[in-house]
């Protein structure tokens, strides 16, 4: 939820009424009203508010469930984010929502679907004719010592999970999302989510009522306490509202590489407010993972909770999917969803489909590729085919590249970056300009190391005609821009441009930057959603060493502040070397006056010697 409503009274839990008709009226207007697509072209450049209530991304939180055949009651839906894809797959869903203008919201997103309702109350409050095989508090139990009306003496979180039960049905599942207070974001330099404060929740919340998450142990502990049986415990990235993917909390202690890989798949940005980061957010969380911290460090929680110790029928169904992730790539010409699953031989296979083709999701998930897809227009299509292929062995080229800049090892870093494109272009040459179609997708990001060998995975993406060298490189320079903007500005190139032209050089290719970008755009915009203006700005600004636009606001780099701090020490250490200089001129000065006066009061007596030798002489006459 937006995080301003932290300091509301409970009578005013909103995101304003100007925000909040703004996204009913988008609702009203939109061109699909369908869970897999966003109401409008352009959200990306809509405020946070509108962003969180309308984007499809919110689905991907439950989109690894399985909905069929259960009735659903939704406690706090809100303006229908997630309200949406649970009526499209739920046998039933009643959403209740305490706001009366969300309530519009959602009563809209829900139209022309018979077998779901909005209906207004509080989460801990209302009154219903039926019971549920699934309730669901996403985003809710945070605020309820704010806004829960809980009996004298008792703990309104404890309330709100003990009346969360009151119409579930036998054998029933409680879905539990929120944040973790202890989020490996938070220890990076994130605000706390909800108060936009740093070190707010690490350091422990106010004793006055106030938003609160919990740990991983205090969370389990508080549904233990409120008569729920914790039975699983999903870990959403970046975080619970708008996840890429969503992991089993055991797959780091399987791959950590991987887990972290899918998790920082995207920046630990701040929709909202600037976003400072102390170190990278990529080599904390890998760091976790090894130490098998991984889960107690997540950003967000998605559990699983019954009344029963022991999980029952829809329980079962619920979680049928077997896989250890899932990960969403949504913003592009199809719609993705990866699904990492250990086959029977003991290994993890990657399983690539379409979001929404159901058909086609079936038959990959039995081993059957989809057929390939064109997207643009001759000469200059693309084509998309999903792969089904093991997790590749080795090192990831990012784990290695990451920690040789965050360690300031420059020379290792651009001649392990240089080794790796001599390789891939010995593998993929066509001629000395151009590079196979396949090759589109071979950058570093996609590529492991297995002792002596070079390893790619994920080419999902081919061009019609091969590929220019000079762009291939520009594309996986760019690769950089999200991760180097993590890094303090000491430990990260100056600029992509200059390292772009620094590879084309070190491997013998005429760069052509200005030609490049365009056909980065070009590309980028064939295969993704975005408009060809909105990638060329944040192309651009990426390639000249500028922030990349961050949604929601403009992103405060750590650098510009680690760069006037060093100004500021710089300053200081040359204003203490001139005082100390003044010092010894002072001092010399001062004995240079010493000196004068030890010098002209010698003088002195040697006049006054000379005067008396000469009264003796002329006595003596």
């Amino acid at each position: 939820m937006p995080p301003s409503v932290s300091t509301l009274p409970a009578s005013s839990y909103s995101d304003g009424e100007a925000v909040e008709r703004e996204i009913l009226d988008l609702i009203e207007a939109s061109r699909s009203l369908d869970s897999d697509a966003a109401p409008i072209d352009d959200l990306d450049g809509r405020s946070w508010p509108v962003r969180y209530h309308l984007s499809p991304e919110r689905a991907n939180l439950l989109r690894h469930l399985r909905f069929d055949d259960l009735s659903v009651l939704e406690l706090g839906a809100g303006m229908g984010g997630v309200s949406r894809f649970l009526a499209e797959r739920a046998a039933h869903l009643t959403a209740v929502e305490s706001s009366e203008r969300r309530l519009e919201g959602a009563t809209a997103r829900l139209e022309g679907l018979a077998s779901a309702q909005a209906v207004l109350g509080s989460a801990e409050s209302v009154e219903l004719d039926r019971f549920y095989d699934v309730v669901c508090l996403i985003g809710v139990l945070e605020y309820a010592e704010l806004y829960v009306e809980a009996p004298t003496g008792v703990d309104p979180f404890v309330h709100l999970l003990d009346r969360a039960s009151r119409h579930l049905a036998p054998g029933g599942v409680l879905l539990l999302a929120i944040e973790n207070r202890l989020g490996a974001k938070y220890w990076t330099g994130a605000a706390e989510d909800h108060v936009g404060r740093p070190f707010f929740g690490l350091a422990g919340y106010p004793q006055s009522p106030s938003v609160r998450t919990f740990s991983r142990r205090e969370l389990l502990a508080l549904l233990r306490s409120a008569g729920w049986m914790p039975q699983r415990l999903d870990l959403p990235f970046p975080d619970y509202k708008m996840p890429t993917c969503v992991l089993r909390d055991d797959l780091a202690d399987r791959d950590p590489e991987l887990a972290t890989d899918l998790a920082c798949f995207r920046t630990f940005s701040d929709p909202e407010r600037p976003r400072v980061h102390l170190y990278s957010d990529y080599l904390v969380l890998d760091g976790l993972a090894r130490a098998g911290m991984f889960a107690d460090m997540a950003n967000s929680f998605l559990v699983f909770a019954t009344r029963e110790a022991r999980p029952l029928a829809t329980y079962r169904k619920l979680t049928a999917d077997s896989a250890l992730a899932w990960h969403y790539s949504p913003a592009r010409a199809v719609s993705t969803r990866t699904r990492f699953v250990e086959t029977d031989e003991g290994t993890l296979e990657a399983r690539k489909t379409a979001i929404g083709a159901e058909a086609g999701g079936r038959a990959a998930s039995n081993g059957v590729q989809f057929p390939e897809r064109a997207f643009g227009t001759a000469p200059n299509r693309v084509f998309w085919r999903p792969e089904l292929e093991p997790v590749a062995p080795g090192t990831r080229l990012r784990h290695t590249f990451l920690r040789r800049l965050a360690y300031e090892e420059e020379a290792e870093f651009f001649l392990g970056l240089a080794e790796f494109l001599r390789r891939a272009i010995e593998r993929f040459q066509v001629d000395a300009e151009h590079l196979q179609p396949e090759a589109v997708d071979a950058i570093w990001r996609n590529a492991t190391l297995d002792g002596d060998a070079l390893i790619f995975f994920d080419l999902e993406w081919r061009t019609e005609r091969p590929v220019l060298i000079s762009w291939w490189i520009l594309r996986n320079v760019l690769a950089f821009a999200d991760d180097l903007t993590t890094l303090p500005a000491r430990k990260r190139p100056e600029s992509l441009r200059g390292l772009y032209r620094e590879l084309c050089a070190e491997l013998g290719i005429e760069p052509s930057l200005d030609a490049d970008l365009e056909r980065e755009v070009e590309f980028a915009h064939v295969v993704g959603r975005q408009s060809v203006d909105a990638l060329r700005r944040r192309i651009r600004s990426a390639v000249d060493g500028l922030p990349p636009a961050e949604r929601g606001g403009a992103l405060l780099e750590a650098s510009s502040v680690e760069r006037q701090e060093d100004s500021l020490r710089r300053v200081t250490r040359a204003i203490g070397l001139q005082d100390a200089s003044l010092r010894s001129v002072h001092e010399a000065m001062s004995h240079q006056e010493t000196t004068l006066a030890h010098l002209h009061e010698a003088l002195v007596g040697h006049d006054r010697a000379l005067a008396y030798l000469k009264d003796e002489i002329d006595a003596m006459r």
